[in-house]
């Protein structure tokens, strides 16, 4: 069973997060400047988790990771330009 994640960071560093921007590119969609939203089963998401840990720096960086449930994702309320990124065709990582 694949979940939606929405994964939020503040990197310090300009060649951590051009790093971690990459790889999250990989995983979803980016929906503000340093919040992706990630369609991934539980072993794609340790993965993507363990990949994130190589790149940050854990004494400065900041990564947030927020599930969002079966229940909660039909009570998502998008405004202006805002997508939803499961319906954009990404690879989902099983």
């Amino acid at each position: 069973m694949r979940n939606i994640w929405i994964v939020c960071y503040d990197i310090s560093n300009n060649k951590r997060r051009y790093r971690l921007d990459k790889l999250l590119s990989e995983y979803g969609m980016r929906i503000q400047f340093s919040v992706y939203e990630t369609i991934v089963s539980k072993d794609g998401f340790n993965a993507l988790r363990n990949k994130i840990n190589s790149i940050i720096d854990i004494e400065e960086d900041k990564v947030n990771y927020y599930r969002i449930c079966r229940w909660c994702q039909d009570k998502v309320i998008l405004q202006g330009k805002a997508k939803i990124a499961n319906n954009h065709g990404f690879t989902c990582i099983c």
